[in-house]
Order: structure tokens, then C-alpha cells, then sequence
């Protein structure tokens, strides 16, 4: 039988471990308690300060004057109340052209610019989207400029001058940048011919350096011979100083004759698809359509260029010489004319590569389409173009068109 103590012993225990577990737990309550109170404190104190200090600003920004919270910035409707005001002189001077020309843009191009309007924001006009691309590539403005000035961000303006250009390539590259056609080819040929005597000549190609920054890989290829980061648009102009044709892209440490081999134009010329099938007898030889260029070019019977000057030339040698530098000197005036108007290709490019030839094709559509419309050009636009004029001579070729137009000027002026 179980003592009775050690039923009374146990019991007890059992009380005594139960009152401990509650101190305990009282002990806790009281310790969450104390807490939370603490947490309540602070962040009553931490609320109040936060209040406090909006109160702060708030009143003193009351107090005093910020402009960078009063900074006017031009609403959606500034361009058009603006564009209204413009004088013919003005649509010149910041856009390059006419009102009617400007017109024309806008209604051909909007098809390709046009967005949807919503509830959330406003659209931009195709009108405003060209007007912002035509004052990026017309001034080189940065984005910054150009958004103060036309109320957008200067995101949205980069954006825009990517998209204009192109819509601009894609609508009207082929359009106005061809080769002499069937029903120009006469009126090309007879052009150059009263300008220096030569017959056959349908245009002049040459190249020139469109600035960039430094590309992250392979700069050095880009480091051209006048000691600046470039790529190379090589381009061949009419009588009118408008482009025929146009490759652009290489590194402008490249030399021309390289450029010219790569490109479209040398596999057409090869080919003989390049122009209208058009040839002229002299002398029993038959003598077909060609284009001239610099020294730098190799000789070809569609592409000619002077005799090298070695000290020795004839009469007849420098006469011809002459002759076609007065046509190949069109080409120069059109560089000249193109980076006079369109003043980004001035300037180094910050874009990547891919929207510096984007833009610079859209820079040649635009001076065609000037060039067609006549649009005035002011002479203080003017600029020496970074064209390849050095003297580096290729292996010379087929000499005898070049040598029967020499003969032929001979007999012609008794030389």
C-alpha cells in the first residue's frame, strides 16, 4: 500500500510549479506590454516628427520663390499657335523649308506617324512629331533644347527623330534617290556636256565623312586621315547637286576605292545595269555612259578620272584634267550643301551606328526633296565638305574612253 505522504508530496509540487508558471507568464504580459507601449510612443514621437517637417517645407516653400516649381514649360498647343506666326523667312530658317513643302511631309508621311488617340493621354500631331525631326537634323540641338521647345520630354523627342527618319527612308528613299532614268538620262548627259565639253557624263561619285563618337569596338577602324571618329557616305550627284545614289556605313578609315568596290553601285557598273544602255561612237570607239570621280577611284569604262599628274602632262592631258574637274566638282558643292542644311551631320553623332545611317539617308531624302522644290539656300549655310581629296592613285585601267575624249577636245581646240 502507497504512503500517503508521498501522495501529499506530489500534490504540492504540482502547486507550487503551477503558481511559478504563472508568475511567469504575468512576468511576460507585462514585459509585451511594456513594449508595445514603447513602439506606440515612438511612433507617435516619429509621426509627429515626419508632420512636423511637412509642415516645414510646406510653409516655406509657401514663404519663398522656387522656380524649378514655377518652370514654364510649353503646352501641346504651343508648335501650332507658334507655327502660325512664322514668317516664309521662318519656316526657312528652322526647318529648311516651305510651308507647302512642310504640307506635304505631313500628308504623305502620316499614314506611318499617325497613333491612336486614347482616354489616358493626348497623342502628339504628325505635324509637331516632323516639325521636331526636321529642328534636330536642320540645328543639332540637343534633346533637352528641343523638349523645353516643343513641351515633350526629351526622351519622346529622341524617339521621334528615330521614327520620322525612319518613315522618311522608308517612303522616300526610292522615290527621290534613283539613278538616271530613261527620260532624265538626256537632259543629264546634255547638262554636263555644256558644262565642260565632255558627252556620256551622267554624274559625279565621291565620298565624304560623317562625324560620330568613338564606337566601343574596332575605334580605331573609324579614325580617319583627318584625325576624328567617322563613317563614310559615298554618293552619286547629278548636274542639280542631287543624289543618284548613296552607301553608307563604312568605317572612315577606309579607303574610297574599297568603299566603291563593296557597294551596289561597282557590282551595277560591272554588270553594265548600272545605267540605260546608251553608248556614243568617237573614233570607232564606243563610248558609254560613265560617272567621274577623284583619283582615289579606280579607272573604268563607266567610271573615268584625270591623268595623274606626274609632272609630264600634255596640253591635251591638262585640258581633259580641267574639263572633268568642272563636272566632278558638283558632287562637292552637293556635300557642301547637304551639311549646310541639315546641320547634325555637322556635329559629332551621339546615337548608336544603326540611327547614324538611318539619319544621314533621311538627311539625303530631305536635300533632294529641297533641291526638287527649289528651296532656298542661304550662302552663310554653306560649309567646306569633308570630302576624300587626296591624291592616292589606283592601278590605271581600261584607258581608251578616257584617251578618245582626250583626242576629241584635242581636235576640238587645236591643242
Amino acid at each position: 500500500m502507497a504512503d500517503p505522504r508521498m501522495f501529499l508530496w506530489f500534490y504540492f509540487f504540482l502547486l507550487k510549479r503551477r503558481k511559478r508558471i504563472g508568475r511567469q507568464r504575468k512576468k511576460s504580459t507585462i514585459q509585451i506590454r511594456k513594449i508595445n507601449d514603447l513602439r506606440e510612443m515612438v511612433g507617435k514621437q516619429w509621426k509627429n516628427t515626419v508632420n512636423a517637417s511637412l509642415t516645414i517645407t510646406l510653409l516655406y516653400g509657401c514663404l519663398t520663390n522656387r522656380d524649378v516649381w514655377s518652370w514654364f514649360k510649353p503646352s501641346h498647343s504651343y508648335w501650332v499657335i507658334s507655327s502660325q506666326q512664322w514668317t516664309a523667312r521662318m519656316w526657312i530658317d528652322h526647318l529648311r523649308m516651305k510651308k507647302e513643302t512642310f504640307l506635304y511631309l505631313c500628308r504623305d508621311l502620316a499614314p506611318f506617324l499617325e497613333k491612336q488617340q486614347t482616354r489616358f493621354r493626348e497623342t502628339i500631331p504628325v505635324s509637331k512629331r516632323i516639325a521636331i525631326a526636321l529642328w534636330r537634323l536642320a540645328s543639332g540641338h540637343d534633346y533637352r533644347s528641343l523638349g523645353q521647345l516643343f513641351g515633350v520630354g526629351r526622351s519622346t523627342c529622341c524617339k521621334i527623330t528615330h521614327h520620322v527618319s525612319d518613315a522618311l527612308v522608308s517612303v522616300f528613299l526610292k522615290r527621290f534617290i534613283a539613278t538616271v532614268s530613261n527620260e532624265r538620262v538626256q537632259e543629264t548627259k546634255e547638262a554636263f556636256r555644256i558644262m565642260s565639253g565632255l558627252p556620256q557624263c551622267v554624274g559625279a561619285v565621291d565620298g565624304c565623312h560623317i562625324p560620330i563618337l568613338a564606337p566601343t569596338e574596332h575605334h580605331c577602324d573609324y579614325f580617319n586621315r583627318k584625325h576624328f571618329h567617322s563613317i563614310i557616305l559615298q554618293a552619286v550627284v547629278d548636274h542639280k547637286r542631287r543624289f543618284q545614289d548613296i552607301y553608307i556605313g563604312w568605317p572612315g578609315r577606309v579607303h574610297d576605292a574599297r568603299v566603291l568596290a563593296n557597294s551596289s553601285l561597282y557590282a551595277k557598273g560591272q554588270n553594265g545595269t548600272l545605267f540605260p544602255d546608251d553608248v556614243q561612237i568617237i573614233d570607232e570607239v564606243e563610248i558609254p555612259l560613265y560617272v567621274v570621280g577623284d583619283p582615289a577611284y579606280p579607272l573604268l569604262p563607266w567610271l573615268l578620272k584625270v591623268y595623274p599628274d606626274d609632272g609630264m602632262l600634255t596640253q591635251a592631258e591638262k585640258y581633259f584634267n580641267r574639263c572633268l574637274c568642272k563636272m566632278r566638282f558638283v558632287v562637292e558643292h552637293a556635300f557642301g550643301r547637304l551639311k549646310g542644311r541639315w546641320r547634325c551631320l555637322l556635329k559629332r553623332n551621339d546615337t548608336t551606328m544603326q540611327y547614324i545611317i538611318q539619319q544621314t539617308a533621311a538627311c539625303c531624302v530631305l536635300h533632294n526633296l529641297c533641291e526638287m522644290q527649289e528651296e532656298e539656300f542661304e550662302e552663310d549655310w554653306r560649309v567646306e565638305p569633308d570630302v576624300d581629296g587626296h591624291n592616292i592613285n589606283n592601278p590605271e585601267g581600261d584607258e581608251d574612253v578616257r584617251d578618245v575624249l582626250k583626242g576629241m577636245l584635242q581636235r576640238q581646240w587645236g591643242l
